[in-house]
């Protein structure tokens, strides 16, 4: 009945937000913790697809079986990606996760399932290019460039960039050069338009392709261009002062491959101060990249020695510990929530994060923004005491997990129900 409903759309919210905080933190390169919340949101949504399935379409309400099933697919996407980027890679169960989610995909169409879709496609091309099947991965990636094309009808979309671009490696493997050129420069349009910055390492990315296929053409003028162009779009990358530790560490690497594929160029044309040159640029780059490891694991060591708070996250925690407090007791005590504090506390903790320049707050607001809607429905409620509190303490779960990572100790009292 409308209890069952209730507890269904709940479980849903829960599920939702943990999937939202596990692309967070893959986002973030927490891969472990991204695991943990993506799994759990899986879990859940695949509990409630279960119980719909058994139950008539009219009993399902306002939880829609085909959103159900979308959102299983959307995590089992999220979970292929992961297992396909660890270190070292799981393809195998990546390509499981990845085929269960394209399934599920097809069963329940509409526009959001066609572009998700087509991600889909992309990721198992790429499993496929990586393991060596080209047929398998040319298969997939054209089909998500099709679909693709359909949804995009100007192709500027990064999607549309990230299937072209893997196309043209399918090509190049296949020896078919005109092939490769005209997806890899379709690709090095989109992404040069799209991004906010031309300086981005998805355009370095395709200039180093281009450069190696020309130079595998036999065009070593055009190959040395491009390889000097992503020279240049590397450089400007790192002027940036806010790269992290771990984003300086990519791009140096990404620089060091196309330096590599310069410098035999340039040995080949027996052009030796150049390739001397180059070498040095190499070892430079290598400096560069010890350097910035030594900083994150200097960075992993004081937050494990020395905790490290930011007014941001410490507001986060007043708040918390505040709203915690108050849900458990009114739960313990059956008495009415009252959140109408809430709003001038969510106020502060946004305020400090936009102050604090640079700082990493994509847990905490995410937190914060699942608090702050469940404040309005909470306050649009006459009978508020009977509200769910399960995302409000799965946010408060979040902030104290974003403290703990930065060293920070959080001791939660337990309030037991007065008799």
């Amino acid at each position: 009945g409308v209890a069952r409903e209730r507890e269904g759309l709940d479980l849903h919210e829960m599920a939702v937000t943990l999937h939202e905080l596990g692309v967070l933190y893959s986002k973030m390169a927490r891969s472990a913790e991204a695991e943990r919340s993506l799994g759990t949101a899986l879990a859940i949504k695949r509990s409630l697809a279960k119980r719909d399935g058994r139950r008539g379409a009219g009993e399902i309400g306002a939880l829609e079986g085909a959103t159900v099933f979308r959102s299983v697919a959307a995590s089992l996407h999220q979970l292929g990606v992961l297992a396909m980027t660890a270190r070292p890679p799981r393809y195998k169960q990546a390509a499981t996760r990845l085929q269960e989610a394209l399934k599920l995909e097809g069963m329940h169409g509409g526009y959001t399932s066609s572009v998700r879709t087509a991600a889909t496609r992309t990721q198992l091309g790429k499993i496929a290019l990586r393991r060596g099947n080209l047929d398998e991965a040319e298969k997939q990636l054209k089909a998500a460039l099709a679909t693709l094309q359909k949804t995009y009808k100007s192709e500027l979309h990064v999607n549309v960039a990230s299937a072209r671009h893997q196309l043209g490696l399918v090509a190049q493997l296949k020896l078919k050069w005109d092939d490769a050129a005209f997806h890899f420069q379709q690709a090095l349009r989109i992404r040069q338009k799209v991004y906010a910055s031309p300086c981005n390492i998805e355009v370095a990315f395709t200039l180093r392709e281009l450069g190696r296929l020309e130079r595998a053409r036999g065009d070593l003028k055009a190959a040395e261009a491009y390889f000097q162009e992503h020279s240049g779009v590397i450089g400007r990358i790192l002027e940036n002062p806010k790269l992290t530790p771990a984003k300086i560490t990519r791009v140096s690497k990404e620089a060091i491959a196309c330096k590599y594929a310069l410098r035999s160029l340039l040995r080949e044309q027996k052009r030796t101060e150049d390739v001397k040159n180059c070498s040095e640029e190499i070892m430079d780059f290598k400096r560069r990249v010890a350097k910035a490891e030594r900083t994150s694991e200097d960075m992993r060591k004081a937050a494990i020695i020395s905790p490290c708070a930011s007014q941001s996250l410490l507001a986060a925690l007043r708040l918390r510990e505040r709203l915690r407090t108050t849900i458990l007791s009114c739960q313990a005590n059956s008495i009415h929530l009252d959140l109408s504090w809430l709003k001038g506390d969510i106020d502060q903790v946004r305020t400090l994060a936009r102050r604090e320049d640079g700082g990493d707050h994509e847990v905490i607001l995410a937190a914060i923004n699942t608090i702050a809607k469940e404040m309005e429905e909470v306050k649009g409620t006459e009978d508020n005491y009977d509200i769910d509190t399960k995302a409000l303490l799965l946010a408060c779960d979040a902030i104290r997990g974003e403290a703990r990572n930065r060293g920070i100790k959080v001791v939660d009292k337990v309030l037991k129900k007065k008799r």
